[in-house]
């Protein structure tokens, strides 16, 4: 007979709260965070609920660690050694965004382009085609002008 393994307690400690801190400034989820205290996710969730220590270290801890890698990030984007933290600083907390033109000067050789050939021409190319024995092998086609048989 199947029992349900009873969730481990722990009590929560301020070395337990420095513990929990730490590991969500790291980017631990709160299941990993009660996994790593070999407590059930549920009694985790529970001892956030009930106890606002804990809800408030996890929040504290992430706080401090976002604190530091945006303080880190500004720093390179500001230093002007790091041209892509520069740009993704810009664009991300300014909403700066750069605009591309490309700009086409010349002529544009349209030669053999669909849309400048007659019917009689556009008709000819699709049986040059169909009978191109490279693009036979690539399609499937017969590559002779005739249709091509098929096993099923």
């Amino acid at each position: 007979m199947a029992y349900k393994k009873r969730a481990n307690k722990v009590e929560i400690t301020d070395k337990i709260l420095e513990t929990i801190g730490t590991l969500s400034g790291y980017g631990l989820s709160i299941e990993q965070v009660a996994d790593y205290l070999k407590i059930s996710r549920a009694t985790f969730h529970r001892y956030m609920e009930n106890d606002e220590r804990v809800r408030a270290t996890v929040e504290l801890g992430k706080a401090k660690a976002a604190t530091m890698v945006t303080g880190r990030a500004f720093q390179m984007a500001a230093d002007g050694k790091h041209e892509s933290m520069t740009k993704f600083w810009l664009q991300t907390r300014l909403r700066w965004r750069t605009e591309e033109r490309v700009i086409h000067e010349g002529a544009i050789d349209t030669t053999g382009h669909p849309s400048t050939m007659t019917p009689e021409q556009r008709e000819a190319r699709i049986k040059e085609l169909l009978n191109d024995p490279t693009l036979a092998r690539k399609y499937g086609g017969g590559g002779s002008g005739e249709k091509g048989t098929e096993e099923c």
